[in-house]
């Protein structure tokens, strides 16, 4: 058997390019905008993956806690209270009224700026 040589089959087509350096310009661009959307595919690859470890520790903590707490629950003794505490905050202020539970009133600013119109309005009537 004769060895058989390679054909080469050149199709002789060639296509001019105008502006051969702003094509080359655009193409190296594009490659820096595929290269820098990897680079942001990877980070955020990097984020997600820290971001699911700091859920598995907060899930392990939070499951800590609940342990903790329910262990302190059956710990601490049982105490009945008479009255629930009130927690007095700025701006409120506890009334006290025979047979009811107290009541925690709250004043706005705007209110406390109608009550001071309203001596000031007094203050003037008496002047009169």
């Amino acid at each position: 058997m004769p060895k058989e040589k390679a054909k080469r089959v050149d199709s002789g087509v060639h296509i001019a390019i105008r502006e051969p350096e702003s094509v080359r310009k655009m193409l190296l661009e594009s490659a820096k905008d595929s290269i820098r959307f990897l680079q942001r595919q990877v980070s955020l690859e990097d984020i997600r993956s820290q971001k699911m470890a700091l859920f598995g520790e907060l899930r392990a903590v939070l499951k800590e806690m609940v342990f903790l707490n329910n262990k302190l629950d059956r710990v601490m003794p049982r105490v009945k209270l008479d009255r629930p505490a009130v927690a007095k905050e700025p701006g409120q202020e506890v009334e006290e009224i025979e047979d009811e539970k107290p009541r925690l009133v709250t004043r706005s600013r705007l209110d406390e700026l109608e009550l001071e119109l309203e001596d000031i309005d007094k203050r003037i009537n008496s002047l009169k």
